[in-house]
Parts: C-alpha cells; sequence; structure tokens
C-alpha cells in the first residue's frame, strides 16, 4: 500500500513533512481529497490525506485546535497544508496544535496542484486494488477446493486457518464450539459478540485480536459465527478478508446439508413405515441395508415426547446423538412426538434415552420430557410389537421418571403390551360406557387403583370421608354388577380404564 513516504520522496510533488518523524513515514495513504468544509470527518475515511488551502480556517488556538482534534481522532494519514493563495505558511498555531494530537502536517508548494496528489494516490489505489483481487480470487479458489473434501465444513476452517496461520472455529448460534483448528477462548468471544450487532466484528480477547463473521439463512436468521484470530500473520485485513470469503462457501455447505438431511429424513421414515406395516418390501430390505441395519441383529423401539412440543429439534438432538454414536436408525415425527428404532445394545440404549431426557442436566432444557422404551425384537417381525411397548411404557413416563423401559412395568400393562389396545378397547367398551354414567366414577376409580385400593389413602387424595368414598365405589358396584373386590372384577375394570384412556400408576 502506498505510504506517506512514499509521497514525501517523490520530487515532483516537493512535498515536505513539518509535523511528524521517521514513523509517520510508514502509514497508510488509502485516498487523498481536497476539502475546506466545517467537520471534514464526515467526507473522509481513516488513513486519507486530507488536503486544504485553510479557506475556512481562522488564525486561534480554539478553531485551530478542534480541527486539528477532529482528523486526529478520525485516524486520517496526515494534513497536506497548501502554501498560497490564502497562507504564505502553515500557521503555528496548526503546527502547535498537530503536535499535540500526533498528526503529521505535510506542506505543499504552491507550484504543485492538489490534483496532482490526489492523481498519485488514486493510481496507487488502483494498482493496489489489482493486486487486491487477484489475491481474494487466489483465496476464494483455495477456500473452494474444500468442498471435494470428505468433511467440507472442516476442511474449510482448516484452510482459513492456514491463511491467517492462527485458530479459527465455528461457534453455534448459542455460543458452543461446533468444530474447531485449536483452543480458542469460546467463552469470551461469545460475550463479546452478544454485546454487538450481529455483523463483521473486530475484537480484542486473551491480547488478541479476533475476527467475527456471522452465517446467516436465507431469512436473515444466525446459524452459527466464524471466529479467527489474526495469529503469526499478525494482519487484521487479511484476517477478515479470508474469514468473509469462507462465509459464502459454509453458508453453501449448511444448505446443501439442510437439503441432504430432509432426504436422508424422508429415507428413514419410508423404511420405518414399512417395517411398523410388516411388509416385506424388498426395497425397504435395501434401505435399511443402506442404512447401516444388520439384519440378524436385534432392534429397540423408543417413543419421545419433544420438549415444548418442538419435535423437529427432537429429531435433530436424536440425529445429532446416533450420528455421533455410529447406530443404525431410522425415525418419525408424529405431533409433538418422535418415535425411533435404534439397532444397539440395551447399554447402548439406556444411555441414548437419558441423554435425549437431559442426562444430569436440567430436564427443562432436554429435548425430550418423556421416552419410552420397548423391547428388543428381530427387525424383520419384532418391530411393531417393541413400537406398541415403547407406546405403552411412554404414557408412564415424565416428572421424576423421564425415562421408562417396557419391561419395568407391571404384568397387567405388559399383557397390554402383548394385545392390541383396540381389542382390548371392544371388550371393555360396554363396561367403561357404564362407569362413564357416573360423572365421579372414573376420577375415583383411577385415583383408587393408583392408591393400591386402599380406602383411606384414596380418600385423602380426593379430599373425601372415608365413608364417602364407600358410598361411591358402592354405587360403582352397582353400575357394573359386580363386587370390587374379586381379581377378575379388578382387572376388568382396570383394562377398561386403560383403554378408555384413564392409565393409572399402579402397576408401575
Amino acid at each position: 500500500m502506498l505510504t506517506l513516504g512514499d509521497l514525501l520522496d517523490e520530487d515532483a510533488l516537493g512535498l515536505r513533512l513539518l509535523v511528524g518523524d521517521a514513523a509517520d513515514r510508514d502509514r497508510p495513504v488509502a485516498g487523498a481529497h481536497a476539502i475546506d468544509v466545517p467537520q471534514p470527518s464526515a467526507w473522509i475515511d481513516r488513513d486519507w490525506l486530507v488536503l486544504t488551502a485553510g479557506t475556512m480556517l481562522r488564525d486561534d488556538e480554539e478553531s485551530v485546535g478542534k480541527l486539528v482534534r477532529e482528523l486526529a481522532e478520525t485516524g486520517v494519514a496526515a494534513l497536506a497544508f497548501g502554501i498560497e493563495p490564502v497562507f504564505d505558511h502553515v500557521p503555528e498555531t496548526l503546527l502547535d496544535a498537530a503536535r499535540r494530537a500526533g498528526l503529521p502536517v505535510v506542506v505543499v508548494p504552491a507550484h504543485t496542484p492538489f490534483r496532482e496528489i490526489v492523481e498519485r494516490v488514486v493510481r496507487a489505489s488502483l494498482s493496489e486494488d489489482v493486486r487486491a483481487s487477484q489475491r481474494l480470487v487466489a483465496m476464494q479458489r483455495y477456500l473452494m477446493d474444500a468442498l471435494g473434501d470428505e468433511q467440507p465444513r472442516m476442511a474449510a476452517i482448516e484452510r482459513v486457518a492456514a491463511l491467517v496461520r492462527g485458530e479459527v472455529a465455528l461457534l453455534t448460534r448459542d455460543g458452543r464450539v461446533d468444530v474447531t483448528t485449536g483452543i480458542v477462548p469460546a467463552a469470551e468471544l461469545w460475550e463479546a459478540i452478544t454485546a454487538r450487532p450481529q455483523t463483521t466484528l473486530e475484537l480484542t480477547c486473551k491480547g488478541g485480536t479476533w475476527i467475527a463473521v456471522p452465517v446467516l439463512r436465507r431469512d436473515g436468521a444466525v446459524l452459527r459465527w466464524v471466529v479467527a484470530s489474526s495469529g503469526q500473520s499478525g494482519s487484521v485485513q487479511l484476517t477478515k478478508a479470508a474469514v468473509q470469503a469462507a462465509v459464502p462457501l459454509l453458508t453453501g455447505i449448511d444448505r446443501l446439508d439442510a437439503t441432504r438431511r430432509k432426504q436422508d429424513r424422508a429415507l428413514r421414515a419410508v423404511a420405518f413405515q414399512g417395517l411398523l406395516a410388516g411388509t416385506a418390501d424388498p426395497l425397504v430390505a435395501a434401505q435399511l441395508t443402506e442404512l447401516g441395519f444388520a439384519p440378524e441383529q436385534p432392534v429397540a423401539a423408543l417413543v419421545a415426547v419433544a420438549g415444548r412440543g418442538d419435535d423437529d429439534a427432537l429429531l435433530s438432538a436424536v440425529e445429532e446423538a446416533l450420528d455421533h454414536a455410529r447406530l443404525p436408525f431410522v425415525a418419525l415425527q408424529r405431533g409433538g412426538r418422535v418415535v425411533l428404532l435404534v439397532q444397539a445394545d440395551e447399554a447402548e440404549v439406556e444411555r441414548l434415552a437419558h441423554g435425549l431426557a437431559g442426562g444430569d442436566g436440567e430436564p427443562a432444557d432436554a429435548p425430550a420430557t418423556a421416552i419410552g422404551v420397548g423391547g428388543h425384537g428381530r427387525l424383520h417381525g419384532g418391530v411393531e410389537r417393541s413400537h406398541r411397548e415403547a407406546e405403552l411404557a411412554v404414557e408412564h413416563a415424565g416428572g421424576g421418571a423421564p425415562v421408562v423401559r417396557f419391561d419395568a412395568l407391571g404384568t397387567t400393562t405388559a399383557i397390554l403390551g402383548e394385545i392390541p389396545l383396540a381389542q382390548v378397547g371392544a371388550r371393555a367398551e360396554p363396561l367403561f360406557e357404564r362407569l362413564a354414567r357416573q360423572p365421579a366414577a372414573l376420577e375415583t376409580l383411577t385415583a383408587y387403583f393408583d392408591h393400591d385400593l386402599n380406602v383411606s389413602t384414596t380418600a385423602v387424595h380426593l379430599h373425601l370421608h372415608p365413608n364417602s368414598l364407600r358410598y361411591r365405589l358402592s354405587r360403582i358396584e352397582e353400575a357394573i354388577g359386580a363386587p370390587l373386590r374379586t381379581p377378575a372384577v379388578i382387572a376388568a375394570v382396570y383394562l377398561a380404564l386403560r383403554a378408555g384412556g384413564h392409565g393409572t400408576a399402579g402397576d408401575r
């Protein structure tokens, strides 16, 4: 880049440095502008050479000091003062103010038109722009080659790191490190990012300079952040250019990933639906093989209730966990739930379920609030049963027990797992209808079974006197035409409640 020293060394221009030292000769000159208006900083940028003949200048300390301070705070390269036609010398008040502010002052002789200085700076700037464009094109080509890698996102940030000779990382939209080339001060960077507008940022962190640039979706929402240190190159401009060149590539990779994820979800959903239907379609078998399933290995079904009803976020968490564990799976979204089938041993299924339910973390932030786990069965022929078991188990999950395995349930519920609920409902419907005719009957019986047929504890729960509860139970016995003391009647009433959607906790 053109420097102030380059202009001073051109004999044809005849410029002399009146205020400044040898270090000021290295100041970059990005442009030049002749200006004689109040508040010139509104018209010029950092590293520009300000040319003035002093037309608007009043030779008093206050106005001169204000002008010099304004230019110094803007970060201009220097103030070039033209001799004649207004002043035959540079005013001493201006030179004194410039020395105090650390602003270089150059004198322009009368025979040098301002336009020659501007033309010289423009020629140098155009030449620099050409070189910068060539470097940018080469940089973009180098980064684009990352698309040919098996892991293009990682390859892209590694190439950025090679360009800037520093550390580079991708942060998720909540500040977690997604991919990194080394150790980065993620917490400190994220604190600085969230305190500023979502645009290209230049941050000082851990004694170094970092550039942060957001990767955006089509609707403008932030997907992730790219952060890079200026590293050994020490060039903030190079780091900024490299990161900004990488962002469109990373955006494209994200969009390709989103398309691939949609296609993958559709493929897994079709394969799962085929298994649930019990079809022996060769295409389904081929799809399962392609997804990594081994026909001879057992599988287990899980039904997970999404936290806050966000089954898309839950499915994403399932995909991330199982891809990381390299376990074959298929999944479906069903109205706030995710139903999945995974080929893994019992310990792996248990880890997966508890991980989705929050593990040892905060349950409120977990992707799933309740998970039911069915028993293991054959890939071809045992999926429907495992799914039915998981559906039954999830009805007992939640609260203090977010994960419930079917084999941990009681005998009656296990029997229900062997019989399709529709068949149970058909047999239990007449009894359920008789119970439903009494408004308090269903509530009373559900509580009665929940408290192990104990009149005292059930009465406390229902805020009734024990005798009032006994009266209610006698009315129920009249309605069903049988006493609530024999095992057969107890079993029939329990099944009627379960088939009618009034599950109890008593069989857990």
